[in-house]
């Protein structure tokens, strides 16, 4: 949404936009520590990035079990 990939082959990207400073899983967030901080072009791009980052992540007092982060390996045939 904010224009930093492509949708379509050919398509112009925005190298200037993304997320950085992303804040992994279990780590504390809060007004000292952000979930990330938002590269926009547009205000109203950055209010779109941050309600869907926002809905994309669960927030709570305690941190989440480990939990694996590889679950199947797929190799050719």
């Amino acid at each position: 949404e904010l224009g930093g990939g492509r949708r379509v082959l050919g398509e112009n990207l925005d190298l200037s936009v993304g997320f950085s400073n992303i804040a992994h899983m279990g780590d504390e967030v809060g007004p000292n520590r952000p979930l990330a901080t938002i590269h926009a072009a547009s205000e109203a791009q950055a209010e779109l990035a941050a309600g869907m980052l926002q809905a994309a992540c669960a927030v709570a007092p305690e941190a989440p079990p480990a939990a694996e982060s590889i679950y199947d390996v797929i190799t050719t045939a």
